[in-house]
């Protein structure tokens, strides 16, 4: 446990006032050892406690932001390549997993079907399917359950018309048609 300057300040000046190291540590609550030890290193200032120099300095952690936002969809090891490649710094996936989460980037891929679904000709090829289906009657609709698909499963009993069928309760009786 690190201690305070304060308290190595009072174990100090206990010292100088000519108190034996026993009756420091029981003052002031510390082990003897560590009280022989501040007044060992008297003139030495405390350690620096923890913390090391990250592999990937400002200017780095700049360039990889700017390739997460250029190509969101990266993978860790594709962008652990790009760094040793642009930068020259050879860093693991861990290194890379922490510096992105510590800069609060996100890096999960994004579907095909969601890209695709916001592109202008897909957006109004739905929106024309959905004005065509505003014409169709409810009788006409087949509804599937996928199930207890078939290929008999999008036809009725009676003449062939499609119709709207709850396959899942036929299932559910074993009898598998409407």
């Amino acid at each position: 446990m690190a201690y305070s300057m304060d308290l190595r300040d009072r174990v100090l000046a206990l010292y100088d006032e000519g108190v034996k190291t026993k009756q420091v540590a029981e003052q002031l609550r510390i082990s003897p050892a560590w009280a022989r030890r501040v007044k060992q290193r008297r003139d030495r200032p405390p350690r620096k406690v923890g913390g090391s120099v990250p592999k990937l300095d400002q200017a780095a952690r700049a360039r990889l932001a700017a390739w997460v936002d250029q190509r969101p969809d990266a993978t860790l090891e594709e962008l652990r390549r790009r760094v040793k490649d642009e930068l020259g710094i050879g860093v693991s996936i861990g290194c890379l997993w922490n510096t992105l989460r510590a800069l609060k980037l996100t890096f999960k891929k994004r579907s095909l079907r969601a890209a695709e679904r916001l592109r202008p000709d897909v957006l109004a090829q739905r929106e024309a399917f959905f004005e065509q289906l505003k014409d169709v009657p409810l009788s006409d609709v087949v509804v599937l359950d996928a199930r207890a698909t078939s290929r008999r499963s999008s036809r009725a009993c009676a003449g062939g018309r499609p119709v709207a069928c709850d396959w899942s309760a036929a299932c559910r009786r074993g009898t598998g048609s409407c």
